[in-house]
């Protein structure tokens, strides 16, 4: 099994934030601290795919921090930001000088690597994200960079082929998702369709000009993963169930009890085998932790190591709880 790298945001009790990372040679990996904390949340982290350790770390209270040592080291990178309550942070797949920042105050782009950043148009303030629930609401055309397409937190889908100088709504959209609840997860499929994930499930629509239908199965959807490397693949993260589809969302298999006791919140697929491996990221109430499947959903375990402030870099840290609730959860793409 390749050895896998992740990056963890957990939140935990009086609104104090850790950033962890660790390193896997099995499923079961050891965690270290990533060094960063402070207070706030942080809600979001974005590996760029192109720039190996470069990586985007969200806050709800400060802006944006990126580090370009895998987490070692941070800086700010808010010049230009109009607000500093950023749900999530996108790096355009096919340009890394590209990024997106899903704020209160609508989308901010950047084309300098998050150096500076440029309003785009927010629709008269119905382009808005809040966290947690729109984690994943904002996707980037794999090709295109100036494509991408953004689900509100007020329940609307909307496109733009110009870097968020104009935007369509996808109206056909509008009779699957719910008005004035958050958007909490947006994708593009190999073929260019657009899904956008709800309480009241999965919507996938052609372009933002065609139709839209809602596909059976999830509901309550917090997290979705499209694959593009296994086309017809689809994991959803749904309050307490996993759901996978292998035929492009025509039937779909539920998770097992085991996910029982906590909500799903996020989730990572690795797609290096053959079988992919899914992690999800399970919160009760103020303590969370990581399952894993190697079987599709069909079964889980938790991962057995904790997650702990580093008090020895930051006495501060020294009454925090261990393993505290999770925010983020993704796989570096060059290990």
């Amino acid at each position: 099994m390749r050895k896998a790298k992740f990056l963890k945001i957990i939140c935990a009790m009086v609104v104090a934030c850790w950033c962890f990372a660790g390193r896997a040679f099995s499923v079961n990996p050891s965690w270290e601290f990533a060094g960063w904390d402070g207070g706030g949340c942080y809600p979001n982290i974005a590996f760029d795919p192109h720039v190996q350790n470069r990586v985007y770390l969200t806050s709800d209270v400060s802006g944006i921090y990126r580090s370009d040592d895998n987490g070692e080291n941070w800086q700010f990178a808010t010049q230009g930001l109009g607000s500093l309550m950023v749900a999530q942070v996108v790096v355009a797949p096919s340009d890394s000088n590209v990024v997106y920042a899903a704020t209160k105050k609508g989308i901010y782009v950047s084309k300098d690597a998050a150096k500076t950043w440029n309003a785009t148009d927010d629709m008269k303030g119905w382009i808005t994200f809040q966290r947690p629930e729109n984690y994943r609401s904002v996707a980037v055309d794999e090709k295109d960079p100036a494509f991408l397409c953004a689900g509100s937190a007020k329940g609307h889908l909307y496109c733009s082929k110009d870097y968020g100088t104009k935007w369509t709504e996808v109206a056909s959209a509008k009779d699957f998702l719910v008005a004035n609840k958050p958007v909490t997860a947006v994708r593009f499929d190999k073929q260019g369709r657009i899904y956008a994930a709800s309480s009241k499930g999965i919507v996938r629509c052609e372009s933002p000009d065609a139709g839209c239908e809602l596909l059976p199965g999830p509901g309550q959807v917090t997290d979705l993963f499209v694959s593009h490397k296994n086309p017809g693949n689809i994991y959803a993260a749904g309050d307490s169930w996993s759901w996978v589809s292998v035929d492009e969302g025509k039937t779909w298999k539920k998770s097992n009890a085991l996910l029982k006791g906590g909500r799903i919140l996020r989730m990572a697929v690795d797609e290096s085998l053959p079988t992919p491996l899914i992690y999800a990221a399970r919160n009760r109430d103020w303590s969370g932790e990581v399952i894993i499947s190697q079987n599709h959903g069909e079964s889980w375990e938790g991962l057995k190591t904790s997650m702990n402030a580093d008090v020895v870099r930051d006495p501060s840290r020294v009454w925090a709880q261990k393993d505290g609730r999770i925010t983020g959860l993704v796989i570096d793409p060059f290990n």
